[in-house]
């Protein structure tokens, strides 16, 4: 596939099999090569599309050649039929539109730039295809016209020799913009935070237009000022637009408009944080290390009590201050408040209350970093992304540690952990077509919890408590830790899945020996373990300053995998 994007559905015995996009660089109708047999999918062109053809000549000529290309072709067929949904195609063609007056004025072009960082790419708007053409009225062409044509040509072109393409489109809906939106993968635009009855106007006659378009994406970009550091989602534009995504964008800040050139390019970095309990604080520390190793941190995924580091950094977008917000929310609070075990160890009051002490009502859409985080639906056995509405609520079902904490009721339904599935959420990471590079930071103990007591079958809770308060010391797994190791190794399976499948760029598995997992007090203490032991340049002449630390380094990032183990009592070689 050259150009465009294709819709490949097949219907077997009335149930649709298959329903997935395909884009620029995809291949379709090579299960037709391989059986010798009619194709199985339909395919339906969703805008103009350019394929190139290979004969069955040329194939089997080319996988005799290099025999790796079937093993490919054979992954891309397996991909597609068992993981669909698992990314979308590459976004080549970005149109922009800018209706917010108070936006920046050389925005479009500084998003152009940071794309072109990361390969060929090509900015066009009006001015720029006039003067291509030496002529203006050629890009208000009608259709059906010669100038149209060559209109079409030069888009087309620009497709191919280019990895993007940004266009940018006029403040109005004129001919050009109209193009512009039906050629593009994904459009942005860029709204005010409250429009005016003429700007609200323009949104309304720019969704319509790409409404027209199936099989794209729509995002809205709020632009703010800089000094705002709660932005309002304004509802009645979300109403309209009814967009994919919604962002934040704050005007004169250099780096959040890299940021969004990144995501729309789908060059961003997102990092996934594993569940552990109170050694979740430790990614604090882990943050402000990979932000001073030089790592652009654009998208942020969590689950369990880490969820609310996720959040919190994902509003300031700032490791450094993260430690003093969290510690503002937690101070005073008593999260584990016991209460009589009936539905759980806890009441979960004392949690509630720290979380909305620390993000207060803010809505997910209203953070300056995309985040999600995750939740296990109990009633359906499913896992729940929380992408939209309140941060609180989200963070409170996500770090509902099931027989801990109680459970939240949302529509009669029970929703627990998001660890007890995914206990490193890398793969909404993987699904976000803005995101190209994923780091992973885990915190969860490799080792569970044990005993020096052989008390057979049975234990009471007196005999616990003698044992406890004895001379010669000893104490049984506690409650609250089995259960929670209990979670973490069951969701262990989905991070081996994840790296198996080279899911991730670089995988950091920190070992906080000595803190445990209900650890809620010693926040900036464990921070600071966090950031010691994964504290950048993470090269082995620091190893004994920084504690244990384990890394996996993808070829996104070094061009070759590795697994490095530090520890604070053995210097170790460099690895090269």
């Amino acid at each position: 596939m050259v150009t465009g994007r294709l819709q490949l559905t097949a219907i077997n015995d009335g149930a649709q099999t298959l329903d997935v996009s395909v884009g620029r660089g995809d291949i379709v109708g090579e299960l037709g090569i391989i059986e010798q047999a009619p194709r199985s999918a339909a395919a339906t062109a969703t805008r103009d599309s350019t394929l190139a053809r290979l004969s069955e000549e040329a194939f089997e000529t080319l996988t005799g050649r290099y025999p790796k290309l079937m093993l490919q072709v054979f992954r891309k067929i397996l991909t597609r039929v068992m993981r669909p949904n698992l990314s979308a195609p590459e976004a080549g063609m970005i149109a922009v539109a800018v209706l917010s007056p108070n936006a920046d004025v050389d925005m479009v072009r500084s998003i152009s730039r940071e794309i072109e960082s990361h390969g060929p790419t090509l900015f066009l708007d009006r001015e720029q295809v006039s003067r291509f053409f030496n002529r203006r009225g050629v890009v208000d062409a009608d259709a059906g016209t010669a100038e149209k044509a060559r209109h079409d040509e030069l888009l087309h072109e620009a497709d191919v020799t280019h990895r993007w393409v940004v266009l940018e489109t006029d403040p109005t809906l004129t001919t050009w913009s109209r193009r512009a939106l039906r050629s593009a993968d994904r459009v942005v635009l860029v709204t005010s935070p409250f429009p005016d009855e003429r700007e609200h106007e323009l949104i309304r006659a720019f969704t319509e237009a790409v409404d027209t378009v199936t099989d794209r994406e729509l995002w809205m970009v709020q632009t703010n000022q800089v000094f705002i550091n709660r932005p309002t989602a304004n509802k009645a534009v979300i109403a309209t637009m009814h967009p994919d995504r919604i962002l934040q964008h704050h005007r004169g800040l250099p780096s959040s408009t890299a940021r969004l050139g990144r995501l729309a390019s789908g060059t961003a970095t997102g990092v996934a944080l594993s569940g552990g309990g109170g050694r979740s604080f430790a990614q604090i520390g882990a943050l402000r290390a990979l932000a001073e190793a030089g790592h652009n941190l654009d998208v942020v995924t969590r689950t369990s009590m880490g969820s609310v580091v996720a959040s919190m950094f994902a509003l300031v977008a700032d490791p450094k201050n993260l430690t003093e917000h969290i510690e503002e929310g937690f101070r005073g609070t008593n999260v584990i408040d016991y209460t009589l075990p009936l539905v759980s160890l806890t009441s979960g009051k004392g949690l509630t209350e720290a979380i909305i002490a620390t993000v207060g009502p803010i809505l997910i859409e209203e953070l300056t970093l995309p985040f999600c985080c995750l939740s296990t639906n109990l009633t359906t056995a499913q896992l729940v992304e929380h992408r939209r509405g309140s941060v609180a609520d989200a963070l409170r079902a996500s770090v509902s540690l099931p027989g801990v904490f109680p459970p939240v009721v949302v529509n009669g339904e029970l929703l627990v952990d998001g660890g007890v599935m995914e206990n490193l959420p890398v793969g909404p990471l993987v699904r976000d077509s803005g995101v190209g590079t994923v780091l992973a930071v885990d915190v969860a103990p490799p080792n569970g919890p044990g005993s020096s007591l052989a008390y057979g079958s049975g234990v009471s809770g007196g005999q616990a408590l003698r044992h406890q308060v004895s001379r010669n010391r000893a104490s049984y797994p506690g409650i609250a830790n089995t259960v929670m190791s209990s979670m973490l190794r069951s969701s262990a399976r989905a991070c081996n899945d994840a790296l198996a499948d080279d899911n991730v760029d670089m995988y950091l598995s920190v070992n906080l020996r000595g803190v445990k997992l209900l650890d809620f007090d010693a926040i900036s203490e464990i921070a600071e373990r966090g950031y010691r032991a994964t504290g950048p340049p993470w090269n082995a002449s620091r190893a004994c300053e920084r504690g244990r630390a384990r890394f996996m380094v993808g070829p996104g990032l070094l061009g070759s995998k590795y697994w490095r183990e530090t520890d604070h009592t053995t210097p170790q070689q460099s690895v090269r």
